[in-house]
């Protein structure tokens, strides 16, 4: 039902319920997504398991799968030509409508990815990320730090155990 074969065509996606009709020659029969019409497979979308995940079962999806969920949702929501037509009893939302602790859980986490992504990205801008760097040392030459910008050098001391000697 609602898969483009007797009318309208509706996908969910966390739960929600969007009527795709405008786009049949995409998620009608014989579309290249038509595997999504008449159901949430929201875990599909992240997964790319089109046989085998075209459900709403996103409980052990990672925080950046969830992330691409709720951008997925976003496209839908915003879309100029598809609409929000309601939303899907089941494991996101109950018979009254009203969002299950799991919408909340995947909402947390997609946002605590997100920023997350920000600050490792703003840091980036701005230098206070730490450098990935790596460590090595040889008995002739000494120890180096090596950097994706080149050698950093570094003060080795010399000598036992106790860091006697010279540095």
């Amino acid at each position: 039902m609602y898969d483009g074969r007797r009318g309208a065509i509706y996908v969910g996606i966390l739960g929600r319920v969007y009527d795709v009709t405008t786009g049949a020659r995409h998620y009608g029969p014989g579309g290249s997504y038509s595997f999504f019409a008449g159901r949430d497979a929201s875990r599909a979308y992240v997964t790319g398991k089109f046989e085998d995940d075209l459900n709403d079962d996103v409980r052990d999806l990672e925080p950046s799968e969830l992330s691409s969920l709720v951008d997925w949702r976003s496209f839908y929501q915003n879309h100029k030509t598809y609409s929000y037509v309601g939303k899907v009893v089941g494991r996101l939302y109950d018979g009254e409508g009203v969002a299950r602790p799991l919408l909340g859980m995947v909402e947390m986490r997609a946002a605590e990815f997100d920023a997350a992504q920000a600050r490792k990205k703003k840091g980036e801008q701005d230098g206070s990320v730490p450098k990935v760097c790596s460590f090595r040392w040889h008995k002739d030459e000494g120890g180096r730090v090596s950097c994706a910008e080149g050698f950093v050098p570094r003060k080795v001391k010399e000598g036992g155990e106790g860091g006697e000697g010279g540095e």
